[in-house]
Formats: C-alpha cells, structure tokens, sequence
C-alpha cells in the first residue's frame, strides 16, 4: 500500500505505522528523521525519481506521493516535461522559482510534503480535491501524527482509539467521508 506517514515534532514513527506504507517490492520507500520530523513515504516505482528532492543546498526537502502532471492555467499552463517518474523534482524546480506559492497552480494527483529544515516548517498539499488525503492527528503541544490512510493513526501507542459511530457507519458503506471528519476520534483530514 502507497502513502505515507510520519510524526512531527520530535517524537519517533512506529515500525508499525512506517510498514503500512509498504506494501511489495514494486514499491520505492524513503524515510527521513531529524530532531523534528520523522517520516516514510512509498510510492510505486513507475512514479519516484530520486526522493526526496531536495531544493538548491538541500535545506528544502520535498516529497511526492501520486503525480503532477504540470503547473499553470489557461494559456499559460505548461505540461510537466519527461515521464511520471519526474514530478518530485519537477516541483523542486517549481519551489526554487517561486517559493511555496507554486501549488497554487500545480495540477496532478498528488500529496506534497514540504519540509522547510533552517525554519523547521513542515507543509502539506494535496491537489484541489484531495484524491491523496492526509490525516492527523495532535499528540501532545506542538506534536503531531499524520498519514495517508487514518487507521495507519491507530497503530501510534499516543492513539486511543475511539470510533464516531455518525461516521463510521459513512466510512465502511462508503469507504471515504464527505468532509473532513473520519470515524476516529480526535483525526482530521487536512483540507485541500
């Protein structure tokens, strides 16, 4: 299974979180863990170039799960050059022109992690609907748990699982939630 998961701000991933995100050998997992972030993202081996890619001297790391396809609107909308493999660095480049504003006009479906190191800021993006949603969840301040599925947020000891019977029910008819609210409580989904 492709997606990813991590915990922000100081605490370690599970092996048992970080192992939902891999799946079989056709897959390419990368993992990441400094003093603030630490994080595991798998995608098929069709769609990674070299992850993470990093911006300039490597003080902005970005991840990709799924596949932008190009950046831009209407007349001045421009396809992403070279195959799928190529998102990853094609967002980097888009990042080094023109800051973080560039998801505003990145067309695809994906998740995005962006990972400021010098300030510490780690930012999530999905495209306008969220085909690839991520989820979190608050530990404790400033700590937090997020992944691309919400019950892979269940395997974290810090979880207690309790299930919201309203959604739940929408969850196992549907396999998904109309709005940000999965059948966890305590999980959010992050907006587009």
């Amino acid at each position: 299974m492709v997606g990813l998961s991590g915990v922000l701000g100081g605490g370690g991933l599970p092996e048992t979180m970080a192992a939902r995100t891999r799946w079989g050998d056709d897959e390419v997992t990368t993992t990441h863990t400094d003093d603030h972030v630490d994080l595991a993202v798998s995608s098929h081996s069709l769609l990674v170039d070299d992850p993470p890619a990093a911006v300039d001297d490597g003080d902005t790391l970005l991840w990709l799960w799924g596949e932008v396809y190009g950046h831009g609107s209407g007349r001045g909308y421009e396809p992403r050059p070279g195959g799928p493999e190529t998102s990853a660095a094609y967002c980097a480049e888009l990042y080094r022109e023109h800051g973080l504003s560039f998801v505003e006009e990145l067309n695809g479906q994906f998740a995005l992690v962006v990972y400021d190191r010098p300030n510490r800021e780690l930012s999530f993006v999905t495209d306008r609907l969220a085909t690839h949603p991520i989820y979190r969840a608050r530990l404790s301040g400033d700590e937090f748990v997020f992944a691309s599925n919400p019950q892979w947020l269940a395997l974290h000891d810090a979880i207690d699982v309790e299930f919201d019977r309203s959604y739940l029910h929408e969850y196992l008819a549907l396999r998904r939630v109309f709005g940000r609210e999965p059948p966890l409580v305590g999980v959010r989904e992050l907006p587009p």
